[in-house]
């Protein structure tokens, strides 16, 4: 009986949710189109949402809607920081829900020096860019040194091509 009592007094807060069906299920604006299959494996490896504060950093903001869903997945402790090329991006950014959008390119050492600088280190870093080795190669060369300061130790970084 007393198990059916702390059953009965669940919230949905209180249920964990499959990453998986936050995908299936989004339905914020901006859309958000990524390959369903990545929700599995980022479940499996990435730290689930404990409460836990996290900073992730996207390389490669295009309409915002990954932002989101990742805000949905780890609520309020998520401090979401992407870059992109593209100005219109910055409508992702919401300093009040800890969302920052910084504005250049992932070839450009010093920039991403200074988004290290403002916002890091991050736990998590999705390389989701400009699709290319020579941009990931720049990407990685200064992110991931332990002298960057970019990355706390451990941390992931995931290349999403």
């Amino acid at each position: 009986m007393a198990l059916l009592a702390a059953a009965a007094s669940l919230t949905s807060d209180d249920i964990p949710r499959r990453l998986r069906d936050i995908w299936l299920n989004y339905d914020e604006a901006p859309v958000f189109d990524h390959w369903v299959e990545y929700a599995e494996h980022y479940e499996a490896h990435f730290p689930a949402p404990d409460g836990t504060p996290l900073t992730l950093r996207e390389i490669g903001v295009q309409s915002g809607g990954s932002a989101r869903m990742w805000k949905q997945w780890y609520g309020e402790r998520l401090r979401y920081v992407g870059i992109d090329v593209e100005p219109a991006t910055m409508r992702t950014a919401s300093a009040s829900e800890d969302m920052h959008v910084m504005i250049g390119s992932q070839s450009d050492e010093a920039f991403l020096r200074e988004v290290c600088a403002r916002h890091g280190p991050f736990d998590i870093v999705i390389d989701d860019g400009g699709h290319t080795a020579e941009l990931i190669k720049a990407s990685l060369r200064v992110l991931f040194p332990e002298t960057s300061g970019c990355m706390k130790l451990p941390s992931m970084y995931v290349i999403e091509d």
